[in-house]
């Protein structure tokens, strides 16, 4: 028996902002145990290092399908929930990237269980200024510009 939702009802989700070094560490690990699968796939032909890593990463790490709201104090990211699939969502943020880990099970850990959707993002943002909140079936990740809280204080102070 599957479950059905009602019209316009999100799926039960648990959301976590995550470590960024613990987040790293482990798309590193899942790329390089890929990469290897490929080069023994292979036949183990040496010199083929980087093809091998890029292939890996090409598999692993998913653009991040969003909205994305620029201002000038941040960036909003949107997110529709149901498109990741997953009961667990943990968001890394490091200074240009925004990783979002789609866990299929309750089980919030890292690792080859994992979905990761990465964005790429041009202006450098903060990353111990993540917030989250669902709306519904969207989930919005505010994250404040590099910077953006001095200018304000100082602002204060003049």
């Amino acid at each position: 028996m599957t479950d059905k939702l009602p019209a316009g009802e999100a799926p039960a989700t648990h959301l976590r902002i995550g470590d960024a070094m613990e987040c790293s560490k482990a798309i590193s690990d899942a790329v390089a145990k890929r990469a290897y699968e490929i080069y023994e796939r292979s036949g183990r032909q040496p010199g083929c290092d980087r093809k091998n890593w890029f292939l890996a990463e090409s598999e692993i790490l998913k653009p991040l399908n969003c909205g994305l709201l620029k201002s000038k104090d941040g960036v909003t990211v949107s997110i529709c929930r149901s498109s990741l699939n997953a009961k667990d969502i943990e968001v890394c943020v490091e200074p240009h990237r925004l990783v979002v880990m789609a866990h299929k099970d309750s089980n919030l850990t890292i690792g080859p269980a994992a979905t990761y959707r990465v964005l790429s993002l041009a202006d450098e943002v903060e990353p111990s200024s993540v917030k989250l909140k669902a709306h519904g079936r969207l989930l919005e990740i505010k994250l404040s510009k590099a910077g953006a809280n001095k200018k304000t204080f100082l602002a204060h102070a003049a």
